[in-house]
């Protein structure tokens, strides 16, 4: 998200066109949320959860290949629509777990989780900005990193 933010300024180095953009693609997103919503549910969390996470994946991947205003428009608008439809089952799923286990030490290693992720993203990112790569090269990172709900699987411990 940082380097999508940087990206939009150094694409239309104009904050009033940044807004703008933003807007409509919320807008846009609001109204698809709610049809992409009601399709949803008639699937179960986890095909919602993986399909969200494959449709991020793909629309950062492509973001970093198509950078024409209008794609970008597209794309972001695609990855906030299906932001939601792999966070609404991410959470039911864990809050779930949460109720049948240990609460508090479910939390625990779920934030001990995000917070390493978040190392290890901005970590990425700044490595990819100090060789003096494109910043686009973070959008593939984002692509691989949001593959990675589609390969952990459920495992259940006795």
């Amino acid at each position: 998200s940082v380097a999508w933010s940087l990206f939009l300024y150094f694409v239309f180095k104009n904050y009033t066109i940044i807004g703008l953009f933003t807007s409509l693609v919320v807008l846009i997103s609001i109204a698809l949320a709610y049809l992409v919503g009601k399709w949803t549910d008639t699937l179960s969390k986890d095909k919602i959860e993986k399909l969200g996470a494959g449709i991020i994946s793909a629309s950062w991947f492509t973001r970093a290949f198509l950078q024409h205003p209008v794609f970008m428009f597209l794309l972001d608008s695609v990855y906030k629509v299906f932001f939601s439809c792999f966070l609404i089952p991410f959470r039911a799923i864990a809050y779930k777990h949460a109720l049948e286990d240990n609460i508090n030490r479910y939390v625990v290693f779920r934030e001990i989780g995000y917070a390493i992720g978040n190392i290890v993203a901005l970590l990425c990112f700044v490595l990819i900005v100090y060789l003096g790569f494109p910043l686009w090269y973070t959008f593939i990172l984002g692509a691989l990193f949001a593959l990675v709900p589609m390969i952990i699987s459920e495992k259940k411990y006795v």
